[in-house]
């Protein structure tokens, strides 16, 4: 007999909660991609199929599929008014006085320093109880994708640079951090040679790479020794693809090169408009050894060979300055100066005699920007054994 009630009075149940399930409904909206706050979440139509106002309560969590619930709320109570209601920012007093359940802190810093959501495959439930019972009267979940990325700039070489390093480094601005704690980002390099009346673009386009190289991690690369030399007196286009877990999710914007053999004297149509530029500009010289600055002070130092110290500066802007200063082991300031640059990169040559070094001992050059931020070169003059 008690088995018999509970089954009936189960049955019962069932059905109550399938016809209050009938009366009301939820159909949720994807949320503002900019900026997802509490307000934000509340984006949804909610229906009250009754004739009379229902005293609830809405119950709100978004999700991550690979970092988990990142956000649970529950809004205030108020009454649901027969007929359909729409919640979003603009109507929204009626959820005030939400009831914050849990928060991802790591989700609710990016928001805060990038005004943006990380990248990643969202869920969004929004459940509808009512206040008295609990009882949960409809829900509705929402799956959506959010993948945004910041074309890295290409610094160098610059725009139509004239270039006749066999090696050359191409080097572009990193992609900032756009996902939420993933390293899996990587670039791929490809240049292209630009045809009789061709742009760069279209070289791009329609022509096979003359050179690619995939999966670089850092946004730096030298041209391989392996690879097919560059052409006399010829212009590539080149640009930078992003990938993510192996799939393209930006691409940079294209620019091209003149590539000569160095010290040679003619100049392309492009080199003889800019030629006032040219003269201006730090261009490498043959026979000396370049070196990049190291972003800190660590680097075993480098051997200076024939007394000279020969950095490569790069810089995105069309002129820019730097200032430099020369210590020695005891942090003792032995030389300083300023140096003007162009976009792209420069090449000086020191002769490190200037300043009195010691054969033996460590030196480093600190490097500063407009900025305050600094970059280094350590060395040393080799001792030379007197027989």
């Amino acid at each position: 007999m008690c088995k018999k009630f509970f089954k009936i009075s189960g049955i019962i149940f069932l059905l109550f909660q399938f016809r209050l399930e009938a009366q009301y409904s939820i159909t949720v909206i994807k949320p503002n991609d900019i900026a997802l706050k509490s307000k934000d979440l509340w984006n949804c139509i909610v229906q009250n199929g009754s004739n009379q106002s229902t005293p609830v309560y809405l119950h709100g969590i978004i999700s991550e599929m690979k970092k988990g619930r990142l956000l649970e709320i529950q809004s205030g109570n108020f009454d649901l008014k027969p007929g359909i209601t729409q919640f979003n920012t603009s109507n929204y007093e009626a959820l005030r006085n939400e009831k914050l359940i849990h928060s991802d802190k790591i989700f609710e810093d990016h928001i805060v320093r990038t005004n943006t959501i990380p990248n990643g495959n969202y869920k969004i439930c929004i459940s509808l109880f009512d206040q008295k019972t609990h009882v949960k009267l409809a829900d509705q979940c929402l799956d959506f994708i959010i993948h945004r990325a910041t074309a890295p700039s290409l610094i160098s070489p610059s725009n139509n640079d004239s270039i006749c390093d066999s090696n050359p480094f191409f080097i572009w601005s990193p992609v900032p951090e756009f996902t939420l704690g993933r390293n899996d980002i990587s670039y791929s390099l490809e240049i292209f040679e630009i045809l009789k009346n061709q742009s760069a673009v279209a070289a791009v386009k329609k022509n096979p790479a003359f050179f690619k190289e995939t999966n670089i991690s850092d946004p730096i690369y030298q041209y391989p020794l392996y690879a097919i030399p560059f052409t006399h007196l010829t212009q590539y286009a080149w640009h930078v693809v992003v990938s993510e877990s192996g799939k393209t999710v930006v691409e940079s914007d294209v620019r091209s090169f003149w590539w000569r053999k160095c010290n040679d004297d003619q100049v392309t149509e492009d080199e003889g408009n800019n030629k006032q530029e040219e003269v201006k500009r730090n261009h490498k010289k043959a026979g000396l050894r370049y070196t990049y600055p190291s972003k800190t002070e660590q680097d075993f130092p480098i051997s200076i060979y024939r007394n000279k110290l020969n950095p490569i500066l790069t810089t995105s802007k069309e002129s820019d300055q730097l200032y430099y200063r020369i210590f020695d082991s005891n942090r003792k300031i032995i030389g300083k100066d300023k140096l003007d640059l162009l976009s792209g990169n420069n090449y000086f040559d020191f002769d490190v005699t200037q300043w009195n070094i010691i054969p033996g001992q460590i030196y480093t050059m600190c490097l500063t920007n407009v900025l305050g931020q600094n970059s280094y070169i350590k060395f040393k003059l080799p001792i030379i054994s007197k027989k």
